[in-house]
């Protein structure tokens, strides 16, 4: 029984969690009652009820409303509550996934509650996963989820999602960039960051199906983690895409993220996620680093700069105009275009490589030692290092 209890935790918490703070406003006391809900299903044993989840999602409401009639500062609550069959599931989990990216949150909190509270992931898992101690990372749960408490942040679906929306994709983003970029726990690649930033990309596409923004989204996650395992070789080095392994590259989620994109352009609303992945379908497109169409990637970029003007934005057109006709012209749009970015790691590993790639070796020493003192221990660091040895530094 406790297997099938572990199996239940891992399938519904969340969602449970997500309807009873969609009925209550409060993701603190719904997530102390679902956890009440399955600790009573221990007295199961072993003929657990014909239907386990709603067992559980009728047990953890009659503790909020029991907890809700308790308190009389909130006794108005209680007629809130919803009957209790059926519920709603994907329209509470939407609710609550945009609840916690509500602007009133800061961008930290709006992360950590996403994990969460959408996600499902322990308190211990996310404060491992951004290197910082379990007590720290429950403070901030614990404040957000007083903020949204006080501020009476709705957990449902606003009449205008539209609204709403950009912010819930940036944080999934964010969420797959800490764990692709290696910035949590010192690892290049946080697996357990990606795959929840990727479901959490699947389960926006489930409830908003033809949305070309969170169908954009999807397909750029699904063409850079088609990726992930060539990141890395056998010894634990990072391998830079030009020279990744091609082989390894996951095939058949690179064919479902072309046809998600093409999907998306059939819409005839192009946003900066759709662009981002159009620039990742043409990497994944390519048999190799110098039969990359180039070209179409410097113009990709530069559509892409158009909707999103920002110096990250600027490096990499800058980078792939070096790759499209020289190091000299990419280096010198960086130098013209790029500002802002003291404490970005990659500004000064790009500027090495391309110095590098000229034959300016001293410049190029200079910018690796910059990258490497931005750069905390990992495999990004130690490729910056061989590099820098090379090169006598």
């Amino acid at each position: 029984m406790g297997m099938t209890l572990d199996s239940l935790f891992q399938r519904h918490w969340s969602r449970l969690v997500a309807v009873l703070a969609r009925d209550t406003g409060d993701l603190g006391l719904a997530e102390d009652c679902v956890q009440e809900a399955f600790e009573a299903a221990a007295s199961w044993g072993a003929t657990p009820p014909e239907n386990p989840a709603g067992w559980l999602y009728r047990t953890a409401r009659n503790r909020a409303i029991d907890k809700i009639r308790r308190e009389t500062k909130a006794r108005d609550l209680a007629p809130q509550l919803l009957p209790e069959e059926p519920f709603s599931e994907d329209e509470a989990v939407l609710g609550t996934i945009l609840g916690c990216c509500h602007p009133a949150l800061n961008l930290d909190a709006q992360i950590a509650l996403t994990l969460r509270y959408a996600g499902g992931l322990r308190t211990e898992q996310i404060a491992q996963a951004f290197f910082v101690p379990t007590e720290t990372m429950a403070k901030r749960l614990v404040r957000a989820k007083h903020k949204i408490r006080a501020s009476r942040i709705p957990l449902t679906v606003p009449e205008d999602i539209d609204d709403r929306l950009p912010a819930v994709l940036h944080v999934i983003y964010l969420i797959y960039s800490a764990g692709y970029t290696g910035r949590a726990g010192g690892l290049l690649v946080h697996g357990e960051l990606c795959d929840e930033a990727v479901w959490l990309a699947g389960e926006m596409l489930r409830l908003l199906p033809n949305t070309p923004e969170v169908m954009g989204l999807a397909a750029l996650l699904d063409f850079t983690d088609a990726r992930r395992d060539a990141r890395l070789d056998a010894d634990g080095n990072m391998v830079l895409l030009e020279h990744q392994e091609r082989a390894l590259w996951d095939t058949q989620r690179i064919a479902s993220a072309h046809v998600l994109l093409e999907s998306a352009a059939q819409l005839g609303s192009v946003g900066p996620y759709q662009v981002q992945a159009a620039i990742a379908a043409v990497h994944s497109s390519s048999a190799s680093s110098d039969t990359t169409d180039w070209h179409l990637v410097v113009r990709l970029y530069r559509r892409l700069y158009a909707l999103q003007p920002s110096p990250v934005v600027a490096l990499n057109l800058g980078c792939a105009i070096a790759n499209a006709a020289t190091p000299e012209l990419g280096l010198q749009f960086i130098d013209r275009q790029v500002s802002g970015l003291t404490d970005y790691p990659y500004l000064p590993a790009a500027r090495a490589r391309l110095n590098e790639r000229i034959g300016r070796f001293a410049e190029a020493r200079s910018e690796y030692h910059c990258a490497i003192e931005l750069l905390s221990d990992g495999p990004e660091r130690r490729a910056l290092e061989a590099r820098l040895r090379s090169l006598g530094g």
